[in-house]
């Protein structure tokens, strides 16, 4: 299943019987809003909240600012009016999106102050984190503990003399306390994420930051069910801000268990969520940028074993899309990976943006066996496949194989025109067509060669 909704796509939550999402952009007369969506399994629409006012702009925090327990929801964000300080916002819900209650947590010194992640607490209450600017000195880390109302009790800040500090992802150790994916970074482009330990009363503990010479982003992290604590981001290898997706699994005294990178080398490679299966294995998403077009950026997932061990690693295009990411992600008792994010139309006008909901199986697959027979790919002369057959609003293109220098993809109408066309890389590679406009009929999917040679064609039925 693909979705496409307007707005840019952050949290995702599965519900009895389908999910509550949450998008962010334009929406009151203009000002940027919040949308609480609610689909059922097969991607259909079911409700739909905005919250927004004319005279503000209303933003919900990044992938992860939403949770859910008890039939109830938490997310963070900000609020903006004109020229006054951003106030950090919390708004709670109930699972079809009608607000319970919603807060504006203003720091006494009239800060301006944002919300980048929320959760639900061992204790019943409610744990927020983002950062406090203040224009005079650096940014600040700000996590706020609140009852189960959003009712504050306490609110700390963590702050650096020469470095901005800034608070972007939370998880808890039952017993233990609070874990806080942290970036800090100088004016002189120096970036490095770490996980900060905060207490149960607050207090502020040691950080434990990515040893790398070069600068490192999207620090995320998760509470394992086995008691650590798993971080995601990117892992740079060079001055030019270019690297890996990363990940590495701490004990929650901060001593490194193990620590890897994933995929091919490239710039903005990054993990921005992590979720764990019912057999204890992981799955991290994110995006990367492709290595042959240098504005475009496909959408990841990875699947990774307790020890780090890679197990399936795969990219998504929506083909009408320069721009395809991933923010958030759920995974099902069944293994099934629901991830939302954005796919954006044209990388330097940023236009056509939409929320990006992909539903795959647990092994990643839109195309119903596209983990089995790379190998087998890799053999003969079949390049990709394709599903659903017959195919109603979308279908999928699995390459499984693609020659070094890539291959070039048609999709060719009954009355012999070209309706859609992209160019495949050299890695498997999954690609989502919209065929919502065609009309019904048998069409022809064709790869070719640099040179125009026909490499392979299927028929494809649209109805």
């Amino acid at each position: 299943m693909q979705l496409l909704l307007g707005e840019t796509g952050f949290s995702i939550k599965e519900i009895e019987g389908g999910f509550i999402m949450v998008s962010g952009g334009t929406g009151v007369i203009g000002n940027p809003s919040i949308f609480y969506t609610v689909i059922d399994n097969n991607g259909a629409i079911q409700n739909l909240e905005q919250y927004g006012a004319l005279d503000q702009g209303w933003f919900a925090g990044w992938g992860g600012s939403l949770d859910i327990k008890d039939e109830k929801t938490i997310l963070c964000g900000s609020v903006d009016y004109n020229d006054s300080p951003s106030q950090f916002l919390a708004v709670s819900t109930d699972l079809n999106g009608d607000t319970l209650w919603t807060k504006i947590l203003s720091s006494a010194e009239g800060l301006d102050e944002i919300g980048s992640c929320s959760i639900f607490t061992s204790d019943g209450g409610l744990l927020m984190c983002g950062s406090s600017y203040d224009f005079e000195t650096h940014t600040k880390g700000l996590v706020i503990k609140t009852d189960s109302l959003g009712n504050e009790q306490w609110r700390s800040y963590h702050s650096s003399d020469d470095l901005a500090i800034l608070y972007q992802s939370l998880s808890e150790v039952p017993g233990v306390g609070y874990y806080v994916g942290t970036t800090r970074s100088s004016s002189f482009d120096y970036l490095d994420m770490g996980v900060t330990f905060v207490d149960y009363n607050g207090v502020i503990g040691e950080s434990f930051w990515v040893d790398n010479e070069y600068h490192d982003s999207a620090a995320n992290v998760f509470a394992t069910s086995d008691g650590n604590i798993l971080q995601g981001g990117e892992f740079s290898i060079n001055d030019g801000s270019a690297g890996h997706a990363f990940l590495r699994k701490l004990t929650p005294d901060g001593d490194v268990l193990w620590s890897n990178i994933y995929g091919p080398f490239g710039s903005q490679n990054f993990f921005s969520t992590i979720a764990e299966t019912a057999e204890g294995d992981y799955v991290a998403a994110g995006s990367a940028r492709s290595p042959d077009l240098d504005l475009s950026i496909e959408g990841l997932i990875c699947k990774v074993s307790q020890e780090g061990d890679s197990l399936w690693y795969r990219h998504y295009v929506n083909i009408s899309g320069d721009l395809c990411l991933f923010w958030d992600m759920e995974i099902a008792d069944n293994g099934d990976i629901t991830c939302i994010g954005a796919t954006i139309g044209n990388a330097e006008l940023q236009l056509s943006q939409d929320t990006w909901v992909v539903h795959l199986d647990e092994h990643g697959c839109l195309v119903p066996g596209c983990h089995v027979g790379i190998e087998e790919f890799e053999e003969s002369d079949t390049y990709f496949s394709i599903g659903p057959v017959p195919a109603q609003d979308q279908f999928s293109i699995f390459m499984g194989r693609v020659p070094n220098k890539g291959l070039k993809v048609q999709i060719i109408s009954p009355n012999g025109q070209s309706v859609d066309s992209f160019w495949a890389h050299t890695r498997p590679t999954t690609y989502i067509v919209d065929c919502s406009s065609y009309t019904a009929g048998i069409y022809t999917v064709v790869a070719l060669s640099e040179n125009g040679k026909v490499l392979q064609s299927e028929r494809l039925i649209v109805q």
